[in-house]
């Protein structure tokens, strides 16, 4: 599956789930390039839920498309080593909590596999439930 096909494919079910959704690409440096936002975690960004991003006023969230999933993270190495081993299958799934202001995200990491084949380049999608 091509890349538009698979972001075109996850775009299908995920643009209208309540929950965040964002899934990057698990490419051999591990710099884990973001390849896609649903509307509810572009909302998320765009208005203020994590007070440490500046997404310049008037912008789309999507401007973070194609950035480093690092850019959110404080120990970039730590989570790198996550993705090896989520994208290895060391892993099937990673749970953390994180408080961000008046926000408690409860993220679930794991690999992304579309009709049983694993895309290429692994994607790693994130579900991001959110409670304040």
């Amino acid at each position: 599956m091509e890349k538009q096909q698979f972001i075109t494919y996850a775009e299908s079910f995920l643009e209208h789930s309540t929950s965040m959704e964002m899934l990057c690409a698990a490419d051999k440096k591990m710099e884990n390039p973001i390849l896609y936002l649903n509307e509810a975690a572009r909302d998320f960004l765009q208005h203020g839920g994590v007070p440490t991003i500046h997404i310049p006023r008037g912008s789309d969230a999507s401007v973070l498309l194609g950035q480093s999933i690092h850019f959110f993270h404080t120990n970039p190495e730590r989570e790198r080593n996550v993705f090896v081993a989520l994208a290895d299958g060391t892993i099937v799934q990673y749970d953390n909590m994180l408080k961000l202001g008046a926000w408690l995200l409860i993220p679930a990491t794991r690999p992304f596999t579309t009709m049983g084949m694993w895309w290429p380049s692994t994607p790693l999608g994130g579900t991001i439930p959110t409670h304040r």
